[in-house]
């Protein structure tokens, strides 16, 4: 499928990019490429392969969750403009 330099310069006046002529040509060229590659896809026997929503199964990447200190608490707020025994203290942002 090949995209003509007028519908490069339609999109691009959609998105409100300034092209020139010749970007508009080679921007049609590098488009037309990624729809042919994407048409590829269409020509993909997936018979027998069941629909998945992830690439992998969620359970596999998956862990415990655990808490655990990153860092002392008192090396963290030491570097704070203010804070109190535990917690830093920031600005009031709403009434």
């Amino acid at each position: 499928m090949s995209i003509t330099k007028d519908e490069v310069l339609k999109i691009a006046k959609l998105a409100k990019i300034a092209l020139s002529d010749k970007e508009a040509e080679s921007l049609g060229q590098q488009m037309a490429g990624v729809i042919e590659s994407a048409s590829l896809f269409a020509k993909t026997d997936l018979e027998g392969i069941p629909a998945q929503t992830h690439g992998i199964l969620l359970s596999e990447g998956m862990r415990e969750d655990v808490v655990i200190l990153s860092a002392p608490r008192e090396a963290l707020l030491k570097n704070a403009p203010e804070h109190d025994e535990s917690s830093f203290i920031v600005p009031k942002v709403l009434d």
